[in-house]
């Protein structure tokens, strides 16, 4: 099902944050649920962090995901209720788009390694692995924090992220079907390869002593199999076929951060900017701000606004791919904006424990909302 990429709440995260210097473990559940039963997920996950005098800090991730619901694609219901009968021409009437049942989990785990040289610069190493049963991932990753001087009001990030993916094509036991010919491509039952390359520059400013700024950019390159073994199209309004969506992605952007704290009340404002060749353009603003209640209670809420314009290969509608070799009918490939509200409570115990709590609604205007959760306890050894 590749979760790796489906999955709001369990996304892996590398080297997204700095490596914090104390020793603890993070116990957290999360759970994600979407409208009509259409997808559901649950989560448990685990985090060590160990530092090793005061030049090293060892991290490590563990997440289980449990995924279970329905998927939406477009099939021929006279074909015995498979989704994977194509390439047949059948009467238009009988081509619809429905639900089927899927069901998965990933296991994922990665583990970081951090280096403080004398002058506090640091080098991170790290590695990850996703595991499903259609789906295969490892991660490395490499970055590298600079002060530009030693009243370290201002620092440089530079990380490099490689991806290697094998996706199997043909496992559509998943969804409790015999399958046949579910590669976009050749129709074959085989093993893909995708891989990806990722380049992240970043600059963080001290402004003064209640305000942070900070700017990154990157570039991206993704080759092999990137379609979903899963989605279909619809041809000539009466031919079910799989997708297929270009071998090659190559996407850019930037990010702008600005913290501010205003006493107990704290504001983040984000932006982000995505452009890809495929020709999707993506906006994120992020505004989130965390209220200190009382010295052991803190209240946190905000808003995520996300809009994309769709892929040149995409439609909706059942009738207008023809001869076209590039075709998708897949909604993150459509032309959207999604909100999503957030509310946080964070409780400090004493110096040792802590726990966190989070709900967050999101409405995308595909039709699909979710409400996902956490919750999590810290203890600090």
């Amino acid at each position: 099902m590749q979760l790796t990429k489906l999955s709001l709440i369990t996304a892996s995260v590398l080297l997204a944050s700095t490596a914090q210097a104390e020793d603890y473990v993070r116990v957290q559940y999360m759970q994600y649920n979407e409208s009509d039963n259409r997808v559901d997920v649950i989560a448990p996950a685990i985090e060590i962090n160990k530092e090793f005098g005061s030049d090293y800090t060892l991290n490590i991730k563990m997440v289980h995901d449990s995924v279970s619901g329905a998927s939406a694609t477009y099939s021929d219901t006279t074909s015995g209720a498979s989704v994977y009968n194509r390439g047949v021409v059948a009467n238009p009437n009988n081509i619809n788009k429905a639900n089927v049942d899927i069901g998965d989990d990933r296991n994922f785990g990665s583990i970081g390694l951090t280096k403080r040289f004398e002058n506090r610069d640091e080098l991170t190493l790290a590695y990850s692995k996703s595991y499903e049963s259609d789906y295969d991932s490892n991660t490395f990753a490499l970055s590298y924090l600079k002060w530009a001087d030693a009243s370290k009001n201002r620092s440089f990030d530079a990380s490099v992220i490689y991806q290697d993916n094998t996706i199997l094509i043909k496992r559509c036991d998943l969804f409790n079907y015999a399958c046949s010919n579910s590669d976009a491509l050749s129709g074959a039952s085989s093993e893909q390869e995708s891989s990806l390359i990722h380049f992240q520059l970043g600059m963080t400013q001290i402004i003064d002593e209640s305000s942070v700024a900070k700017a990154s950019i990157f570039y991206a390159k993704e080759e092999g199999y990137l379609s979903n073994q899963y989605h279909n199209i619809v041809r000539n309004g009466n031919t079910v076929e799989a997708e297929r969506k270009p071998d090659e992605r190559t996407s850019y952007g930037f990010g702008l951060k600005y913290f501010k704290n205003f006493g107990k009340f704290t504001t983040k404002l984000g932006y982000n900017y995505y452009h890809d060749d495929w020709e999707i353009d993506a906006h994120t603003f992020t505004f989130d701000n965390y209220y200190e209640i009382s010295s052991s209670l803190t209240l946190g809420f905000g808003l995520r606004y996300y809009t994309q314009s769709e892929a040149e290969f995409y439609s909706a509608n059942p009738n207008f791919f023809t001869t076209q070799t590039l075709a998708s009918m897949d909604e993150k490939m459509s032309d959207f904006d999604a909100m999503t509200y957030k509310l946080s409570l964070t409780y400090t115990q004493n110096e040792t424990l802590s726990y966190d709590a989070s709900i967050n609604y999101y409405d995308q205007s595909t039709d699909i909302d979710a409400t996902y959760f956490s919750v999590g306890v810290k203890y600090k050894f």
